[in-house]
């Protein structure tokens, strides 16, 4: 379990990284490791998975690209919404904050959407 942890640290840690393609796939490779595994969840939850999530979302001198934040949305909506505690924690990192800033002023994000 402690190197699961130490693995897990890892992954989230590049999250923040400045290129995108790194923060797109590990924000990916994260969301696999623990969309159906409870534990690994916990462990990302506890390890400031969320808080990474929203911080691609939130920082606007970060140059995240649309990709980026698409990805950490889905990643965000995936493994909170169906969990209390990770909703807790996704709350606790204020994030109707960067939501509201999305929406109201990166409307490419959505172009595409349905």
């Amino acid at each position: 379990m402690i190197e699961e942890d130490d693995t897990t640290t890892t992954f989230i840690k590049l999250i923040g990284s400045n290129e995108d393609i790194v923060q797109v796939n590990y924000i990916d490779l994260l969301l696999g490791m623990c969309f159906k595994d409870e534990q690994k969840r916990e462990v990302f939850v506890r390890q400031g998975g969320i808080q990474e999530l929203v911080s691609v979302l939130s920082d606007p001198n970060l140059l995240s690209s649309s990709k980026s934040k698409e990805t950490a949305l889905r990643a965000i909506n995936n493994l909170c919404f169906g969990s209390p505690g990770c909703l807790n924690a996704l709350m606790s990192c204020k994030f109707l904050d960067p939501l509201l800033y999305l929406l109201s002023n990166e409307r490419s994000l959505f172009k595409n959407q349905p």
